[in-house]
């Protein structure tokens, strides 16, 4: 038999906006029912020390199943150059993951540029949270695992 799952979604942005922009609108997603792997509570962060080798190639694992597992990636564009966000992005797209992305599409984000098409892209956090509702919404007759 089928069973109805979540509609997963997988948030990337810049670190140093993990508590301010990834953290509130991964909460708001979940209070949705919307399940998003929430990296911003990744145990690393609060080690106290600097993280070893291992710690940092097991948090990578970690998102990048996420990423595998999603229905819908979402990039918040950083408001500073972020490698990982970057990183994340480009595995999507390698994934075949559908990207919404949301915030300044300037001139130094190419990759979001590239990657993620014009009617995809919102200007604001708000906008992208109000299609991801809706997509998750028109998703759950097919959200179904064997």
């Amino acid at each position: 038999f089928k069973v109805k799952r979540p509609f997963r979604v997988y948030l990337a942005t810049g670190s140093t906006v993990r508590l301010t922009t990834a953290r509130p609108w991964i909460e708001k997603l979940q209070a949705r029912g919307i399940s998003v792997h929430d990296w911003t509570r990744d145990p690393g962060w609060d080690l106290g020390r600097p993280p070893t080798e291992s710690e940092l190639v097991d948090a990578a694992t970690r998102d990048e199943d996420a990423i595998v597992a999603c229905d819908l990636f979402w990039y918040s564009v950083p408001p500073e150059k972020s490698d990982g966000a970057a990183c994340e992005l480009v595995l999507a797209r390698c994934y075949g993951k559908a990207v919404v992305g949301s915030g300044d599409f300037g001139p130094r984000n190419i990759f979001a540029l590239r990657y993620i098409r014009p009617e995809m892209r919102f200007s604001s956090e708000h906008a992208a949270f109000a299609f991801i509702c809706e997509a998750a919404e028109r998703s759950k007759s097919w959200r179904e695992d064997p």
